[in-house]
C-alpha cells in the first residue's frame, strides 16, 4: 500500500482530470496571444484587390503573306486583347498615416484563345510596381508603362485606345508609344490630381548595363491639361541603344517594347525619339480628338525593304483624327483616319493611310461586345499589315466581332 501510494503521489500531475488540463492550455495559449497582441505594433488598414479583363475576338483578314512574303492569302482566326489585353491583376493599398500611402500593382496579360501568358511569357508582364502616393504625387519603381500610353491615350479617347490593335501597326508599330511599351528597371513620378486639370509625368528607364550607364537607358516625359470638355497633351521620350549595331546585347535595354533601328550606332547612342501631342473635345453625346506624333530613329540605316518603323525608317509624321458618338445608351459609334508619312535613308518617302469603324454596344457594368472593321493601304513603301502584314501586297482589310469582360 505504501508504494501504491508514493506513486501516487509523485505522478500527482497525471490525476488531473483531460477536460480541466485542455481548458488550462487553452487559457495559457489565448492570454500568449494576447499579450503578443498588445505587444506588436498596430498596423494601418490595408486594401488588396483582385481584377481582371477577358477579351476575345474573330477576325476576318482579307490578305495575309504566305509563301516568303510574295503571295497572300486570307485568313480566319480567333485573337486574344483585340479591343484591351486580357489580363489578371492584384492591387493594393497601405495607409501609412499622415496622407502617405504605399501601393503595389501586379498584372499578368494573358491569350483568351490559347491561355498562353501575353509579353513573351513574363509572368507579371504588363506591370510589376510598388511605391509610395501622398500629397506630393505617386512614385512607382518597376515595370511600367510611359505617359503617352497611361494618359495622353485615355485623355482624349483616341483611336489607339478605342481601336487598340487595329492601329498598332500604323501608329508606327508602337514606336510612338500609344499603344503602350513596358520599362523594366525604371523609375516613374506622376503629379498629384488636385492641380486644377493639370497633370505631368516623368519616367526613367536604367539600361543597367556595367561599364556603359547609357547603354539601353530610356526616358520619358509628359503633361495634360482639362479644362471643361476639352483636353490637351504632349509628351517627349527617348530610347538609346543596348548595344552597337549589328550586336546582340548581353543586358537587355530597360525598353523592352521597342525595337529602335540600329543600323550605324553604338551601345549608348540615342535610337528612338518621340513626340506626341493629343487634344479632344467632348459637346453631348459626341467626341472629337485629334494627335500627331513624330517619330525618329537616328541610327537608320540603308535597308533593301522600307517599312514603317523599320531599319531604314529614319523618320514618321502620324496624324490622327477620330471620333466617338453615343448613339443611345448602350451604343457607341467609332471612327478614325490614320495617315503616316515615313521618310527613308536613301530612298523615296513612302505613306501609309489607314480608316476605322467600331460599333461598342454595352450588355451590362462588366461586359460589352463589339465590332470593328480596318482598311490600309500604302504607297511608295511595304503595308505594315493590321493583322499580320500582307507581304509585297499594299493593302490589307480586316473585319472582327469581339466580346470583352471585366472582374
Amino acid at each position: 500500500m505504501m508504494g501504491l501510494f508514493s506513486a501516487s503521489r509523485s505522478s500527482r500531475a497525471t490525476m488531473i482530470p483531460k477536460s480541466t488540463g485542455r481548458i488550462a492550455t487553452e487559457c495559457a495559449i489565448a492570454m500568449a496571444a494576447a499579450m503578443a497582441l498588445i505587444a506588436s505594433p498596430s498596423y494601418a488598414q490595408t486594401s488588396v484587390t483582385v481584377y481582371g479583363l477577358i477579351d476575345a475576338a474573330v477576325v476576318a483578314n482579307n490578305k495575309v503573306a504566305i509563301a516568303g512574303g510574295n503571295t497572300t492569302g486570307s485568313s480566319l482566326s480567333i485573337a486574344s486583347g483585340t479591343l484591351q489585353g486580357s489580363r489578371l491583376g492584384f492591387k493594393g493599398t497601405e495607409d501609412l498615416g499622415g496622407g502617405l500611402k504605399a501601393l503595389f500593382v501586379v498584372e499578368a496579360g494573358f491569350n483568351v484563345n490559347n491561355g498562353s501568358s501575353g509579353q513573351g511569357g513574363v509572368m507579371f508582364g504588363r506591370t510589376s510596381i510598388v511605391g509610395l502616393s501622398g500629397s506630393y504625387g505617386q512614385v512607382a519603381l518597376g515595370r511600367q508603362t510611359d505617359f503617352a500610353y497611361t494618359d495622353l491615350s485615355t485623355y482624349t479617347s483616341s483611336s489607339p485606345f478605342g481601336f487598340s490593335t487595329l492601329v498598332n501597326s500604323v501608329h508606327a508599330n508602337n514606336l510612338d508609344r500609344t499603344e503602350g511599351s513596358r520599362l523594366n528597371n525604371s523609375i516613374r513620378y506622376d503629379t498629384p490630381g488636385t492641380l486644377g486639370g493639370f497633370k505631368a509625368s516623368a519616367i526613367y528607364g536604367m539600361g543597367q548595363q556595367a561599364g556603359n550607364g547609357s547603354a539601353g537607358q530610356s526616358a520619358g516625359v509628359g503633361a495634360a491639361y482639362t479644362a471643361g470638355p476639352f483636353t490637351a497633351g504632349l509628351s517627349y521620350f527617348q530610347a538609346k541603344a543596348a548595344s552597337a549595331a549589328g550586336v546582340t546585347p548581353t543586358v537587355p535595354s530597360s525598353d523592352t517594347g521597342t525595337v529602335c533601328a540600329n543600323v550605324i550606332g553604338h551601345a549608348g547612342d540615342t535610337c528612338l525619339k518621340t513626340t506626341t501631342l493629343v487634344t479632344g473635345y467632348k459637346s453631348g453625346p459626341m467626341l472629337v480628338y485629334a494627335s500627331w506624333s513624330h517619330v525618329q530613329q537616328p541610327l537608320a540605316g540603308v535597308s533593301a525593304t522600307q517599312t514603317l518603323g523599320g531599319a531604314s525608317n529614319r523618320q514618321i509624321n502620324l496624324f490622327d483624327v477620330g471620333m466617338t458618338y453615343n448613339l443611345t445608351g448602350p451604343l457607341k459609334l467609332l471612327a478614325s483616319v490614320v495617315q503616316d508619312r515615313a521618310a527613308f535613308v536613301g530612298t523615296t518617302s513612302g505613306r501609309v493611310l489607314q480608316y476605322n469603324l467600331g460599333v461598342d454596344y454595352v450588355l451590362s457594368k462588366r461586359t460589352d461586345l463589339y465590332s470593328l472593321f480596318g482598311t490600309q493601304r500604302t504607297s511608295d513603301m511595304l503595308a505594315p499589315g493590321i493583322f499580320g502584314a500582307p507581304g509585297a501586297d499594299n493593302s490589307q482589310s480586316v473585319f472582327l466581332v469581339g466580346m470583352r469582360h471585366t472582374f
